[in-house]
């Protein structure tokens, strides 16, 4: 399984409302096996589901810790923008017949274009459809059209009563695109987006986590597109493109450039991958920072992004979500190891739970859940799969350590 793959399939689950003791094994594994067309929704912020979905995402191996980043449920960068007032809110609604989006905000730099809009629909009380955004087509007056990241946020709800004949839904989504493809520095980009609203169950592969439609269901015809023209400013960022090559465990790693926004900051890295296992397709590196001597991140791991901005197999773009915009100075960049995720049996994950205290429950189809005790927090949780994960994880280690200025 590759990283697009498991992508989509966590964005498939995060679509339902899922109960903090609900198994997951089962589906993640039958999911696993369906094809399914690439979706731009990101998992809610249900910190317990989210982390049995790390405990059970183990098993599956591909991209373990990929995990770790896709299911973020904070954007620090994206806030920092907002508390500097680099957003723009936007605020427009377009209707059509019984459905209405609105375009809620956007922001743009060097690095990444971010765009949060949500819909409200009516649809009849017998239509098992699952509404969102179907469709997506984000351009510029240049002719330049913008691919997605990883990350994003969205969700859904909606209600009625039980005499009614029709009910309203609601959904959302915060896409982030990538911007790496503006060569130049405008002061501000002139975006189209066009929208389609649809039933996003024949996207998923069927029955939309579990559900199943009435006999006289109704379908869902798609609505749209739905058009907006939009202004925001773009700050090019800064910008480290001198590369250096440091050697380090008979590895040369080369940084070949750096973009820091007040969105992320993105590295570009390139090394030869170490042999790796069938379960982890990557070696991913842990990076540390300090900037005129003083320490800004510590053991931070960073992952692969899909988007490549070069056309050598040795390199590839990593994100740093950790606002660092204002951190002017002496840059020391230290890849500190390089990490190979290992795979750990769904056995031994319940197995180490219970010797916490973590009640696990077996589950009528199959597989098992469990119930966090009062005692235990959230962040314990995180903890206890963390040390799962390292049991099995290989290290190689450096560092490769990396000096610039960044003005």
């Amino acid at each position: 399984m590759d990283e697009k793959r498991l992508s989509q399939i966590l964005r498939e689950i995060a679509q339902e409302e899922i109960p903090d003791d609900m198994n997951l094994w089962s589906d993640i594994q039958k999911a696993a096996q369906r094809p399914s067309r690439w979706m731009r929704l990101a998992p809610k912020s249900r910190i317990g589901w989210v982390a049995l979905l790390v405990a059970a995402l183990l098993t599956i191996g591909a991209t373990a810790y990929a995990v770790d980043f896709l299911l973020q449920n904070f954007d620090p960068g994206l806030e920092a923008a907002d508390n500097a007032n680099l957003i723009v809110y936007l605020n427009d609604t377009q209707t059509i017949g019984d459905v209405s989006v609105t375009l809620e905000y956007a922001y743009a730099d060097a690095n990444r274009i971010a765009i949060a809009y949500n819909g409200t629909a009516l649809v009849p009380i017998t239509s098992s459809a699952s509404l969102g955004f179907t469709e997506i087509r984000l351009t510029d007056d240049q002719g330049r059209e913008f691919n997605n990241y990883l990350f994003g946020g969205g969700g859904g709800g909606g209600g009625g009563s039980a005499e009614a004949t029709v009910v309203a839904v609601s959904f959302g989504l915060v896409d982030n695109y990538d911007a790496s493809i503006i060569d130049d520095s405008p002061d501000e980009l002139h975006l189209h987006l066009e929208l389609t609203v649809g039933d996003m169950t024949p996207i998923m592969g069927g029955g939309g986590g579990g559900s199943v439609a009435p006999a006289e269901a109704e379908p869902f015809e798609p609505v749209g597109p739905f058009v907006f023209d939009f202004t925001v400013p773009f700050n090019p960022g800064r910008v480290m493109d001198e590369p250096q090559t440091v050697t380090a465990a008979d590895i040369p790693m080369r940084l070949n450039r750096v973009v820091v926004t007040p969105s992320l900051t993105r590295l570009e890295l390139c090394y030869e991958q170490p042999p790796i296992n069938d379960n982890s397709p990557y070696w991913n590196p842990v990076v540390s920072l300090t900037v005129d001597g003083e320490e800004v991140l510590a053991g931070t791991p960073l992952y692969r992004d899909m988007v490549s901005t070069s056309d050598d197999a040795e390199c590839a773009n990593y994100n740093i979500l950790q606002a660092l915009n204002d951190q002017l100075g002496e840059w020391e960049l230290s890849i500190d190891t390089l990490l190979l995720p290992g795979t750990a049996p769904a056995e031994e994950v319940r197995q180490a739970l219970e010797e916490r205290g973590i009640e696990t429950i077996d589950q009528p189809g199959g597989g098992w859940g469990y119930n966090t005790p009062d005692d235990i927090s959230h962040s314990d949780i995180s903890e206890i799969m963390a040390e799962i994960n390292a049991r099995y994880q290989q290290i190689i280690e450096g560092p490769w350590t990396f000096t610039f200025d960044i003005e």
